[in-house]
């Protein structure tokens, strides 16, 4: 496996603001409801992803993502849009991290395996209703009503 990529940078520039790469998975099951995981940094939920490493494409580092934060492999998905407007996507992590994120969406109703939690930078794992979502980040829950207007339309989503 390649070298976390945004980690080697971060040795380099510490928290100055950096334009990110990578992706957020939206799990649907049978129910209807998507999978959300409750991040240790902000303390609030999230839909699982993150950035590549080093050599590793969007795609892969989804999938990557998703399996390391729930432990689900996911086994058929598709892209259904892309985020980057800098109102949604810059972030200020609570260790002052700046990140402008530049995010492609991957849905997926098919995966293998049982729902764990088993990485120290998640603290929960839950299905939730798309129209009822605890307290989430709000460029999370952007991407959740994006995929609803997805599931409407079926158009690729651009925002």
């Amino acid at each position: 496996m390649e070298k976390p990529y945004v980690a080697e940078i971060r040795k380099r520039i510490g928290s100055d603001y950096l334009m990110v790469p990578g992706g957020r998975a939206i799990l649907e099951n049978g129910e209807g409801k998507v999978l959300l995981i409750l991040r240790s940094d902000f303390h609030i939920w999230a839909l699982p992803g993150g950035s590549p490493n080093i050599r590793e494409s969007a795609e892969d580092a989804i999938v990557r993502e998703v399996r390391e934060e729930t432990g689900l492999i996911l086994t058929e998905y598709e892209a259904i849009g892309f985020t980057s407007h800098a109102d949604l996507e810059v972030v200020t992590y609570p260790n002052g991290d700046q990140v402008h994120g530049f995010a492609l969406v991957l849905y997926a109703a098919k995966w293998q395996g049982e729902l764990r939690v088993e990485s120290t930078e998640i603290l929960s794992a839950e299905f939730f209703d798309p129209e009822h979502l605890p307290e989430i980040l709000p460029n999370e829950r952007r991407t959740v009503e994006k995929y609803l207007e997805f599931k409407r339309t079926g158009k690729f989503q651009v925002y």
